[in-house]
């Protein structure tokens, strides 16, 4: 194991979304004995104003430096939940929430949105357990300031064109499991 002092410590959890404490983040993803721990997914959207669906949503392109699913879409913005002593989880996990999304696209005060948080979902192959949150505003923003090493680039597109990227096998299994959990796009099953 890496000396722990050294890494980015994040979240332990257990399948059920209960926080265990502290791990580096090189310690959980251990090719031989990963770690489950916690991450946080959100997608920023504006709503179908006749029948209240998802009309458009920003969607990020991954890095090409990124270690898993380089180039792949994904959601607005996506991260690790970095461990705090003494608070919910819940509340650790809007925090960071927030704080992938301002890093990732740029946005902060000047841009206000609220999370609601969607669900639970866990990714046993790969250890993670997503936290997704889903905020509809009135307008995408447009000028985005993203984090260039993980981000390519950041896309507004309409539920059809989202199609299109899931058929052409170009969305992180990540990102299609919080579409399902939010009903944005139907379960494989129906």
């Amino acid at each position: 194991m890496a000396d722990v002092k050294e890494q980015e410590i994040i979240i332990h959890m257990t399948p059920t979304g209960e926080m265990v404490g502290p791990v580096g983040r090189e310690d959980a993803h251990n090719k031989e004995n990963p770690i489950p721990h916690a991450v946080v997914f959100t997608l920023l959207a504006t709503k179908n104003k006749v029948d209240g669906q998802l009309e458009k949503g920003l969607f990020q392109v991954r890095g090409e430096q990124v270690k898993a699913y380089p180039g792949y879409l994904t959601l607005t913005a996506s991260g690790h939940i970095q461990y705090e002593e003494g608070k919910p989880i819940s509340q650790i996990a809007l925090e960071n929430a927030f704080r992938e999304t301002a890093e990732e696209t740029g946005l902060v005060e000047n841009f206000p949105f609220e999370l609601a948080a969607q669900g639970f979902l866990g990714i046993e192959k790969d250890q993670q357990y997503m936290f997704i949150f889903l905020a509809y505003v009135d307008e995408l923003p447009t000028s985005l300031s993203t984090q260039e090493a993980e981000v390519k680039k950041m896309l507004t597109l309409k539920l059809g064109e989202l199609m299109e990227f899931i058929q052409n096998g170009k969305v992180t299994p990540f990102a299609l499991e919080a579409l399902r959990l939010m009903g944005i796009i139907p379960s494989e099953s129906s």
